[in-house]
């Protein structure tokens, strides 16, 4: 049991690597103005709601400073929203 526990853990890292991908170089493509939907915060808000608000602030914490360092924006900005949407999903 607690083998497929570490498993589910593991698919949303898994996950996040090509949504990454796809939310930085396809994502601002489809733009209609200036908005652009957020890939990254929709596998956050999954994943809190599966797993809980502690792992979910976990996971959004570190999905958003990845997010951070490969977009070049202000280092913890995505990470501090991505954190408390964890939060508030979970």
């Amino acid at each position: 049991m607690s083998r497929n526990k570490y498993l589910f853990l593991l698919l949303p890292v898994l996950y996040l690597i090509p949504l990454l991908f796809i939310q930085v170089i396809f994502v601002p493509f489809i733009a209609i103005d200036t908005a652009v939907p957020d890939l990254i915060l929709i596998l956050v808000v999954y994943f809190s709601v599966r797993e809980g608000q502690i792992p979910g602030m976990l996971f959004g914490f570190g999905a958003g400073l990845i997010f951070d360092m490969v977009t070049g924006n202000l280092l913890g900005s995505a990470a501090l929203s991505k954190t408390l949407a964890g939060f508030m999903a979970g």
